[in-house]
């Protein structure tokens, strides 16, 4: 019982030592999207005859949503352990004897830290296309925030996982089913619902469009992304607060839970 007592107590230094499994994930990531954004900026905007500021806004638009879909690939493999350090092995002889209820939503503070460094990462990317483009700077910090945002909601979702007894296997099928629902099967529903309504849409924030839909991150990224470069918009910023409406009290609420699986089992020791 000592031992337990005795555990180490949460520490803000593994907030910005990520490990070297994370850093080689961020990397990787912009590896990719440079490779993606040379490729582009070589293959079409640079070739075309004479100054086009409309292959640049559609450049800029197809890298911000590659970049949210390479970016909710990555997250799901993100590692979160060494910096939780949340644990339901009973047979752990770190487990203090209280549950760590203000450690564990500081660790929700740090996963969001980290996520923002992530996804902030890319920013010298995003201002290349501004400057080889010769484009006004763009508002482009509310996509990134989204992007964070649903990154938090993803390891959030893990960490509660983690602190289930389902096998780990199960964990990863059900965060990638998440993953894969959200941002792939809505857009099939929303297909079936655009057929079967028959509608006729003339934006991507377009007032026909049901709110549900906007739960997803890319859709709403992508209007954000189509007004900024000239499109129409319906429906004001009421797709941006759906987001924020939903996202921040799920993290919460999945972080209550985490909090109650580990009371649960500090109960039993």
């Amino acid at each position: 019982m000592a031992d337990k007592a005795s555990a180490e107590p949460f520490h803000w230094k593994g907030v910005l030592d990520m490990g070297s499994r994370n850093i080689t994930l961020m990397l990787s990531y912009l590896i990719i999207l440079t490779l993606v954004l040379t490729g582009y900026l070589l293959m079409v905007a640079l070739p075309v005859e004479g100054y086009n500021p409309g292959d640049y806004e559609l450049g800029y638009l197809y890298f911000i949503a590659f970049q949210l879909l390479l970016f909710s690939l990555v997250v799901p493999f993100w590692e979160v352990e060494q910096l939780t350090g949340l644990s339901i092995e009973q047979s752990n002889p770190s487990l203090p004897v209280k549950p760590p209820s203000l450690a564990v939503f500081r660790c929700l503070g740090a996963l969001l830290w980290q996520m923002a460094i992530f996804v902030l990462a890319s920013v010298p990317l995003i201002l290349l296309i501004f400057i080889a483009g010769g484009l006004n700077m763009l508002n482009f910090l509310w996509p990134l925030v989204l992007q964070v945002l649903w990154g938090v909601f993803i390891l959030s979702v893990r960490v509660f996982l983690s602190t289930t007894s389902l096998p780990k296997n199960w964990q990863s099928f059900l965060l990638m089913l998440l993953v894969f629902t959200a941002l792939i099967l809505t857009p099939v529903f929303f297909y079936f619902y655009y057929e079967y309504g028959q509608l006729v849409l003339t934006t991507v924030f377009d007032r026909d469009i049901p709110g549900l839909f906007f739960l997803n991150p890319l859709l709403t990224v992508t209007g954000l992304l189509y007004i900024q470069t000239g499109g129409t918009n319906q429906v004001g910023w009421a797709p941006v607060v759906y987001n924020l409406c939903f996202y921040c009290p799920a993290i919460l609420i999945f972080w209550l839970l985490t909090l109650r699986n580990l009371n649960k089992v500090y109960r039993e020791v």
